[in-house]
């Protein structure tokens, strides 16, 4: 099947000729019908002139093949033709033949007849004419003359109606092109009203993109920036929408340790506890809620360079078996102290890989991190290690509260809090923004971070690029 568009020119250019052959044909049509009235009868004395001049042309012609007076008289009777006299004379005017309706005439009045000769002006019915030709006859100069009367035909002629024609066609023209191309104009006016209220703001116009010429691609690539505008406008509204909620949440999350530390000072300040115990509890305290707030603030700062781009990687030679091992380590009293079992299973050899350490123990720090405040008590979070040739695959698992899928994509989203798709967690501390430093820290390294959940069951695997030797 063709889909090439068909040409909008190619358009203009068919209504132009249709319209053009319609018109035509319409005026033809009129001129037609009403030319009865512009008929003007007329009566044509031409034939009869044309006749008399004729016949004595052709006497001229024949006198002076004629050698003798027998076939000299036959010549003038056949010229007469039993309708005109004719006569041969000499320069005299003395007549020397003539027809027989010529009478008996013996002498013409030459110079009379040379006035009158071929006065065919404002003719009538039955007007006298004559005609006078000159010739030579036996090495003699003789006189040719026909007379007779003149007799009319009837006849008409049409008066042109030019101007009138030329009205009606271009009348009949512009009609006709308005109507073939109404549609196409409709099309276009429709176009306009929709990018008038594309430019008030109104994104949700969409055009109608059944033509195939290049109204429909307009309407098409008009349709596709509606919707990118749409898509767009709706991407920033939720981006601004997620800026304020992620600003409201972390003004709370600041405020919390800042309220706590501002009031434990406050009791040190003025000395409001009981024995040394309780001062150095409040000290500790203090000094738990500013490493707390230090976290939050460093979150936010990590956020915003990896989010920019302006970050530069320290590329080394790790082993991330050990590494793992280590983090594992640090993190199994934290375990314990919130009711969790770490599981690790690591492999034997070491796993060397090209990475930036302070980057790495970030990202994977945020997803065990992730773990241990989003599992269900009592539970266990496992960690494993495989190494493939080209990749290393860590993945942290847990049980934890089923989530829908539309919280399962959104859980790496820039500004979405992982607290707000787990409302039955136990824990609120942070930012939300771990899982997302995890994944850019991941893809910095070009590599991946991808969840798979099934009924509360919870696996995040960080794939990173395997060293090579």
């Amino acid at each position: 099947m063709n889909n090439r568009p068909f040409s909008l020119r190619i358009h203009l250019v068919v209504t132009f000729a249709l319209s053009l052959l319609a018109s035509t044909l319409a005026v033809m049509q009129i001129d037609v019908l009403f030319r009865a009235a512009h008929k003007v009868p007329y009566t044509s004395y031409e034939a009869s002139v044309n006749e008399m001049d004729n016949r004595l042309a052709w006497l001229r012609d024949e006198v002076p093949g004629r050698a003798n007076e027998f076939s000299m008289r036959a010549a003038v009777e056949e010229a007469g033709g039993g309708q005109y006299a004719v006569y041969v004379t000499d320069a005299d005017g003395t007549v020397r033949f003539r027809s027989e309706e010529a009478g008996k005439k013996e002498r013409l009045n030459l110079e009379q007849l040379y006035e009158r000769a071929g006065n065919a002006h404002d003719p009538y019915e039955g007007m006298p004419y004559v005609k006078i030709e000159p010739a030579t006859w036996q090495e003699e100069e003789v006189i040719l003359v026909i007379q007779g009367r003149l007799h009319g035909k009837d006849g008409y002629f049409y008066v042109p109606q030019s101007g009138r024609n030329m009205v009606l066609f271009v009348l009949f023209f512009v009609i006709t092109f308005y109507l073939l191309n109404y549609r196409k104009m409709r099309r276009f006016q429709l176009i306009n009203a929709s990018l008038s209220e594309l430019a008030k703001g109104n994104l949700s116009v969409r055009l109608n993109t059944r033509g195939k010429d290049e109204l429909g691609l307009i309407a098409g690539n008009i349709n596709a920036m509606a919707e990118q505008l749409e898509r767009q406008l709706r991407q920033e509204r939720q981006t601004e929408r997620a800026k304020m909620e992620l600003i409201t949440g972390v003004s709370h999350d600041l405020r919390t340790p800042l309220t706590s530390i501002i009031g434990y000072l406050d009791l040190l300040r003025s000395r409001s506890y009981r024995d040394e115990a309780e001062h150095d509890r409040f000290v500790q305290n203090t000094y738990n809620k500013t490493l707390q707030l230090k976290k939050l603030i460093d979150d936010l700062f990590d956020y915003t360079r990896l989010s920019s781009g302006d970050i530069q990687l320290d590329i080394r030679r790790v082993d991330m078996k050990a590494l793992l091992g280590q983090l594992l380590t640090e993190y199994e009293p934290l375990a314990i102290e919130r009711g969790l079992t770490l599981q690790a299973r690591l492999q034997a050899e070491s796993v060397p890989a090209d990475v930036d350490p302070e980057k790495i123990v970030r990202a994977i720090d945020n997803l065990l991190m992730n773990a241990l405040k989003f599992s269900v008590v009592p539970g266990e979070v496992r960690v494993t290690l495989a190494a493939e040739p080209e990749r290393i695959c860590i993945v942290v698992e847990n049980e934890g509260e089923p989530i829908t899928k539309e919280q399962e994509r959104k859980l790496f989203e820039r500004f979405y809090k992982a607290d707000e798709a787990r409302s039955g967690a136990a824990n609120r501390e942070g930012s939300g923004l771990g899982l997302s430093i995890a994944r850019q820290i991941a893809a910095l390294h070009g590599g991946e971070i991808a969840l798979t959940h099934r009924a509360g069951h919870f696996a995040f695997a960080l794939a990173l690029n395997r060293a090579r030797e």
